[in-house]
This record gives C-alpha cells, structure tokens and sequence, in this order.
C-alpha cells in the first residue's frame, strides 16, 4: 500500500463482536468463509458482498512475495473503486 501512497500503520483489524450488526448498511468480506460467517450470525444475505467473489475473494498474500502482495492490492483498489461508485 506504501507504493500507493498508503500507510496501514495504524490499521488494526477488529473482533466482529466490537461491531453492531445491525446498523450497518452493507459489509463486504474477503472471503466466503467470512459471508458464512457472517450469514450464520443472522446478517441479512441482501447487506453481505464478497468482494472479487467470481474470482474467489479477495487472494491472501500473507507468507507470499512482493507479487502475491501486489496481486492483492490490485483487487483491492478495484473494489474500492466499485464500493465507492456503487455508494
């Protein structure tokens, strides 16, 4: 994200109990493990979104090289795109 002019130092991922699930008017998930998740703790299948989910989620680079990481950037700048167009 550094090559993008972003930096995640302060992002933190957060536990699904710190977030009312009720109020929140869409989610989108980087897998569909997580949408089952998410299904299985009553969220409506209208609010859950699988971003690049004809194409499989979102890929984890995690443990990969410099590539798998921009891979995934990829996919996430375009689905920021489309979230932001779509909002």
């Amino acid at each position: 994200m550094a090559r993008r002019g972003l930096s995640l130092a302060s992002h933190a991922s957060r536990n699904l109990g710190s977030v009312d699930l009720v109020t929140v008017d869409a989610i989108y998930c980087m897998t569909q493990t997580h949408a089952s998740v998410l299904r299985g703790l009553g969220v409506p299948e209208s609010k859950i979104t699988v971003v690049n989910g004809e194409g499989g989620g979102v890929p984890d680079p995690f443990g990969g090289d410099d590539e798998d990481y921009e891979a995934t950037a990829q996919v996430l700048e375009l689905a920021a795109r489309e979230i932001a167009q779509d909002l």
